[in-house]
């Protein structure tokens, strides 16, 4: 069964369901006017959280009839604030030439091409029959019922109400300077942000032959530390790293050796081979750093050896091994460059007397 709580279902089984005290219980037959039943509980939630009802609680205050009130209330505050006048005569004269394409939900505002007049005002903004023309074919609907002139009035209610909304949103910069400042902010924080995107971030990731030239300027500064070219053998027991070791000393190569030992279980050997540094691998850290093989480890009920082929001394890593690196450093290359020629082009001048008084506070 879905989720249920009280007042869901018929009394007696709602009585018989949450008088069970665990989960798994169940209870006896239980009859009702559906027929009878056992009824057992899997799960009981509890009452949830403020946090995990929010959006739910958001939704229902918004689809209540005081949100419209509040709504209603704002409509009346800007009407009289910005001195709303509407041309009632051209709002009739518009609506009379509407046919069944808006009832059909196909009505397209180009049939009201030459439909220019005024509608109403809201402070220095005129909204014409050709702004509700778009407005009614943004937001038509197919009906059922109803004529054109019977929707279009309906519609009209709702064209003035968000006009009247917009039109407050137009001068909340006017009327609230802390607002103005706050969207100011806002959109140079994302010109900024967009220009160092494309001056810096992208360009760095895109720039391939940028980050070539800088890589082959500054490759010293990103080195492998000393490290071996090694291959370490982890055998099950005793026996099979005596046996992988006489192989070795044939000139048998790892694959062979692999498949040769592993044919009754892949458990048996595992062999890990690659250019070491400290810290990459335990064994390869355990053993002294010559060229040969290590004598045994006994660790995990394994034996490892390892078989140092080479020992190599600190190089540059190539440009795909430390591009995470270079790439971050040829950014902040680029944002100093282009901070330099910005500074270049707009010179800065610091009021000292200025600055010293916000060092003060």
């Amino acid at each position: 069964m879905p989720w249920f709580g009280t007042g869901r279902m018929v009394p007696e089984f709602e009585k018989a369901a949450f008088a069970l005290k665990n989960d798994n219980d169940y209870t006896e037959p239980v009859k009702t006017s559906y027929g009878w039943h056992i009824i057992k509980r899997l799960e009981k939630k509890g009452i949830p959280t403020f946090e995990d009802k929010k959006g739910e609680l958001k939704n229902n205050v918004m689809r209540d009839s005081r949100s419209e009130m509040s709504k209603t209330a704002l409509v009346n505050r800007v009407k009289k604030e910005y001195m709303f006048k509407e041309v009632a005569k051209n709002k009739d004269e518009f609506i009379k030439t509407l046919d069944s394409s808006l009832v059909n939900g196909t009505y397209n505002d180009s049939l009201a091409a030459k439909f220019t007049k005024p509608l109403f005002s809201i402070g220095d903004k005129t909204y014409t029959q050709k702004d509700f023309a778009t407005f009614l074919m943004n937001n038509q609907q197919k009906k059922t019922t109803g004529n054109a002139q019977q929707i279009a009035y309906s519609q009209y209610d709702n064209f003035v109400n968000e006009s009247c909304i917009s039109y407050e949103e137009s001068q909340l910069d006017k009327k609230y300077p802390e607002f103005k400042a706050l969207m100011q902010e806002y959109r140079d924080g994302i010109l900024l942000f967009d220009l160092t995107d494309k001056m810096v971030w992208s360009k760095a990731v895109k720039d391939s032959a940028g980050l070539q030239e800088f890589y082959n300027k500054n490759k010293n500064n990103y080195m492998w530390g000393e490290r071996i070219d090694a291959v370490v053998y982890t055998c099950a027991n005793a026996d099979i790293a005596s046996k992988v070791r006489k192989m070795l000393k044939k000139g048998k190569s790892d694959n062979d050796i692999s498949g040769e030992i592993n044919k009754e279980s892949t458990l048996n050997l595992t062999i890990k081979s690659g250019k070491f540094s400290k810290g990459d691998n335990e064994f390869a850290d355990e053993v002294a750093w010559n060229v040969g093989t290590s004598t045994d480890i006994n660790k995990n009920n394994q034996i490892t050896f390892v078989r140092i082929k080479e020992k190599l001394a600190p190089s540059p890593k190539s440009l795909d091994e430390a591009r995470g690196l270079v790439t971050a450093d040829y950014q902040s290359h680029l944002e100093k460059t282009w901070i330099e020629e910005l500074r270049g082009k707009y010179p800065v001048e610091v009021n000292q007397e200025t600055l010293t008084t916000v060092y003060k506070k």
